[in-house]
């Protein structure tokens, strides 16, 4: 017995639902790329911005030492400020080491 053949009626709805769900796929692929690119970006910037945050307390903190009567400071503050450098610095050393000088030599002045 020979089977019977598709209908055009068929053969039209099977490529439209095939079409469908091959566009829904790419859609969703691209919007997945597209996403965790988006978010790979967000983060790094979120880190630049924190770290300028800290370095701009620090020139205050530190200024604020330079420029008060009684040259003290608040070692324990700065401690954690360290830390948190430390934390955060993702591209060497060099930027810890000026500033820990920076701080020392702020400590030993006062």
């Amino acid at each position: 017995m020979k089977r019977p053949a598709f209908k055009l009626r068929g053969r039209i709805f099977s490529m439209m639902l095939l079409l469908v769900a091959v566009s829904f796929v790419i859609t969703g692929i691209v919007s997945s790329l597209h996403f965790k690119n988006a978010n790979k970006i967000y983060h790094k910037e979120r880190l630049l911005r924190k770290e300028k945050a800290i370095e701009a307390h620090l020139v205050r903190e530190i200024a604020k030492v330079i420029h008060s009567p009684n040259k003290t400071i608040d070692i324990n503050s700065l401690g954690r400020c360290r830390e948190i450098i430390v934390r955060v610095e993702t591209s060497g050393d060099a930027k810890v080491d000026i500033i820990d000088a920076a701080i020392d030599a702020q400590v030993l002045k006062g």
